[in-house]
């Protein structure tokens, strides 16, 4: 089962999330995006069992729309990408776009789709909450779309009061600008946005694989009792030195 939420205001005026649940095909369709949780290692079987759920719903939704996909892989089953994705050179998402395409070759349907690996270069218990220091907002990288903002950074502040960030020190604004990027990519900067980060594309989806090694090595940094940081808060950001 999967959930789709929505929204309505409260007597207080605050949004309340309204939850309705419906079958895995059914609510694929509705969805304005999917964030799909593989687990890790997998192999490239079982991408394809979760890649024939999702394909599903999206020839419910019978081509209405775009709707992004964002694949997130689960990074407390396992410590290590299987041997399998190892010897293939190449990462879940990337078969999972695969099999999508194969799907649509077999069949003479109309589905649309836009497949990115995001969310998954620091632990989902700092999604809301990531870790700071001095003021700055960890990156969170992502691969796919049209692949035109590799190293970009999406989030600036200044200029328009759209967002608000809060912390114990500071109130800070910022504008969100999403370059020249599809409808879709720009749902998936926003959702990357609202859990706290700041989006930052690495390029089309064959960059996938460089983002699941990344994981790998934060998940070994986080939970290897020989790490020092094991236990520690702690992400990956870039640092651009400002020209004088």
């Amino acid at each position: 089962m999967h959930a789709a939420t929505s929204t309505s205001s409260s007597s207080k005026g605050l949004p309340e999330p309204i939850i309705e649940a419906y079958e895995n095909p059914i609510a694929i369709s509705k969805a304005d995006a999917i964030i799909i949780v593989l687990p890790c290692p997998t192999t490239i079987k079982e991408v394809h069992h979760y890649g024939d759920i999702i394909f599903n719903g999206l020839v419910r939704a019978k081509g209405s729309r775009i709707i992004p996909i964002i694949d997130i892989m689960n990074p407390l089953v396992n410590l290590h990408i299987s041997e399998e994705f190892r010897k293939t050179n190449t990462s879940i998402t990337e078969e999972l776009e695969n099999y999508f395409m194969e799907q649509v070759q077999l069949h003479p349907i109309t589905v649309q789709w836009k497949l990115y690996k995001a969310l998954n270069t620091i632990g989902a218990h700092f999604f809301g909450n990531p870790p700071s220091q001095d003021s700055i907002q960890l990156d969170n990288f992502y691969a796919g779309g049209d692949g035109n903002n590799t190293g970009q950074l999406h989030s600036h502040k200044g200029h328009t009061k759209i967002f608000e960030h809060h912390s114990s020190s500071q109130s800070t604004k910022h504008q969100l600008t999403f370059g020249i990027v599809s409808d879709s990519e720009k749902i998936v900067q926003q959702i990357i946005y609202d859990l706290g980060f700041h989006p930052r594309g690495v390029g089309d989806l064959r960059y996938a694989r460089n983002l699941e090694s990344l994981a790998e090595l934060w998940i070994n940094l986080a939970y290897n009792p020989q790490s020092q940081l094991e236990g520690k808060k702690f992400g990956f950001t870039i640092i651009m030195e400002e020209k004088e």
